[in-house]
């Protein structure tokens, strides 16, 4: 047998080889499951009503397509109280379980952020985070029907106690709905 004959089969082996492993990542990439896929959504930065569409058309989005769950990877000072109700709102009306991750290290999720993750089904927090402040800050100068349920005459100090009282009401009530420890 002389040396070409011996070399064919080899070159036929090595050109199969190579157009099966070329086919590879093409077969393998139509076979992928949809599900793989994970939406996560971004706040970094205050939360007003820009974030807020951001966020509830992206939940909205997340709960039509193929993901078994959606995260909202978040750095916040906080931010609008309306803006952060119909963040929470979008939550809890999710279809999809939704993650909130705090994130990066040294990020934070304050007042409007704070409630956010923890109306969330999933509340998660990366090394170094902080969480906290949920105290209401009054922007401006709104006038009385800016707060639902404040007295029509009362002066700044009702409008404040008001705001106060909702927030002590509602973050409780979000611990609870999630099975969350109260820590106060």
């Amino acid at each position: 047998m002389d040396r070409s004959d011996r070399v064919a089969p080899l070159r036929w082996l090595f050109v199969l080889c190579l157009l099966v492993g070329l086919w590879q990542p093409f077969a393998h990439a139509d076979g992928q499951p949809a599900d793989h896929q994970v939406p996560v959504l971004t706040i970094d930065g205050a939360i007003g009503p820009a974030t807020a569409d951001y966020i509830v058309k992206g939940i909205a989005a997340a709960g039509q397509d193929g993901s078994q769950f959606m995260v909202i990877r978040m750095d916040t000072p906080g931010g609008l109280d309306t803006s952060m109700r119909e963040i929470i709102r979008a939550i809890v009306n999710s279809p999809k379980p939704v993650v909130t991750y705090v994130s990066p290290s040294g990020g934070r999720a304050a007042s409007a952020g704070a409630l956010i993750l923890t109306a969330s089904h999933v509340a998660a927090m990366a090394p170094g985070t902080n969480v906290g402040a949920t105290t209401p800050v009054q922007l401006g100068a709104p006038g009385p029907d800016s707060v639902p349920g404040a007295d029509q005459d009362a002066g700044t100090e009702g409008r404040r106690e008001c705001l106060w009282t909702f927030f002590c009401e509602c973050f409780p009530e979000c611990s609870a709905t999630r099975a969350r420890r109260r820590c106060c």
